[in-house]
């Protein structure tokens, strides 16, 4: 996922954070106001899957670089994209 949205990196990266922590998310590795990794853990037997979520300032906004993996498996059925559009706003 690669969008720009008209926040600042550091209440961009708080909204995220928040969002994921909501979900059980724990920070692995970062600063969520720049670039974080998060573990999410699946639903159904705890898999772990892996956030990474960089931060770019860009113009009057913030450019996002998401991605959303699966540690275990070959797929995930939907469930890492659903995941980055529940945490990254609109």
């Amino acid at each position: 996922m690669d969008r720009v949205l008209p926040l600042s990196p550091e209440a961009l990266g708080a909204e995220i954070a928040e969002r994921a922590r909501r979900e059980g998310a724990e920070l692995l590795a970062g600063d969520p106001g720049e670039h974080a990794t998060w573990i999410a853990r699946t639903a159904l037997l705890a898999f772990p899957d892996y956030v990474s979520i960089r931060l770019i300032p860009e113009g009057d906004g913030t450019r996002i670089v998401a991605l959303s993996r699966s540690r275990f498996g070959y797929s995930d059925r939907g469930v890492n994209r659903a995941r980055l559009g529940r945490w990254i706003p609109r």
